[in-house]
């Protein structure tokens, strides 16, 4: 069973909470060994280091997208709080946005304003886009939780929520080939 909430994703495997995207994927590996991560200790080494990528640069994109660009805002507001009654409503989005606001400027992502983060932005997924394979997986054949953490983050922005940001990565046709990729693979079986 998943529980996700605006902040947060949390597993519960045999009734005990498991949060935290890098806590969640080492979980799943101690419990299905050689399943998501590589048996060579190079690309499992290197799998952990694009984990810890997207978990620190592209989620903070993430986070941007959806709570600071005004693109998308109006979106999320209505996505995550129109159930609130009208009194709290009023209140509790902008004191959350402006809480993720500081967290965002901490973390470095909007340090530099707005236009430099979706500059900064686009230039990231130039990099990916030139990295991504073209018929693999990110470190080799299998599956990896690299492509869990890296797929989650940009996926998360191919939604009707981060328009803007969705265009962005479907222009870069390798990496939406990539995405694409994993998609399927993970939904094989279903």
């Amino acid at each position: 069973m998943r529980l996700t909430t605006p902040a947060s994703t949390v597993l519960l495997i045999d009734g005990e909470p498991v949060s935290d995207s890098t806590r969640i994927l080492k979980r799943i590996d101690g419990i299905a060994p050689g399943k998501i991560s590589p048996d060579d200790p190079a690309l499992k080494a290197e799998a952990a280091i694009w984990e810890e990528v997207a978990d620190t640069s592209l989620n903070g994109f993430l986070v941007a997208a959806r709570w600071l660009d005004d693109r998308n805002w109006p979106i999320v507001k209505q996505a995550y709080f129109s159930d609130m009654p009208g009194v709290v409503r009023a209140i509790v989005p902008s004191r959350i946005r402006a809480n993720v606001c500081k967290s965002l400027y901490l973390r470095d992502v909007t340090r530099h304003g707005l236009d430099a983060t979706w500059t900064r932005f686009e230039e990231l997924l130039d990099l990916f886009n030139a990295r991504a394979p073209e018929s693999t997986f990110w470190v080799g054949n299998q599956l990896s939780f690299a492509d869990f953490a890296i797929y989650a983050q940009l996926a998360g922005m191919q939604t009707p929520l981060t328009v803007w940001q969705s265009a962005k990565i479907s222009e870069r046709s390798r990496l939406a080939s990539y995405l694409a990729r994993v998609d399927s693979a993970t939904r094989e079986g279903q």
